[in-house]
């Protein structure tokens, strides 16, 4: 009795050890996505080299995300416009969790100057064709299809300041 009841209790831990967790049920944690060609543009200015300020460019002027559909099975990232301090070392992370794609991009400078301006951020980071929601930072979410044809602008928002 006791060797069919151990059998009996092996057999069951065995048939829920080769369960997946997608057949259990459970949520896949968020995975780090591999970010390929960052490239910052460093402190921008809209003062042209005369002195004067081209007022009609700067109120027309908004931050933006512009995805694109790369053929190497990468989706493109240009985050235009946003801005931080004129001092800012930016670093990038970008995380998937289910359909949410959660970037951070964070000024980890120590220094701190008292200025701000605007910089234009690019990279690239691999992903399946599918409906997905992207977040940058802590800000709103935005739902997107990503397919071999994406090439969208979302308009995040306006200026924070002039420069």
């Amino acid at each position: 009795m006791f060797l069919v009841y151990s059998m009996a209790t092996m057999a069951l831990l065995m048939g829920l050890g080769g369960c997946s967790e997608s057949e259990a049920g459970s949520e896949s944690p968020s995975a780090t996505l591999k970010v390929y060609h960052f490239t910052n543009s460093g402190c921008l200015s809209n003062l042209r080299s005369d002195g004067t300020d081209d007022t009609t460019s700067i109120a027309g002027r908004h931050e933006v995300l512009r995805l694109k559909a790369l053929g190497n099975g990468r989706l493109q990232v240009h985050h235009d416009s946003v801005v931080y301090q004129c001092a800012a070392k930016i670093e990038l992370h970008v995380t998937r969790n289910g359909q949410l794609i959660h970037i951070e991009e964070r000024d980890v400078a120590s220094a701190q100057a008292n200025c701000t301006c605007p910089y234009n951020l690019k990279y690239e980071f691999p992903l399946e064709y599918g409906d997905y929601r992207i977040r940058i930072n802590d800000g709103n979410t935005f739902p997107f299809t990503y397919t071999s044809a994406t090439d969208m602008t979302l308009i995040l928002g306006d200026y924070k300041g002039l420069y």
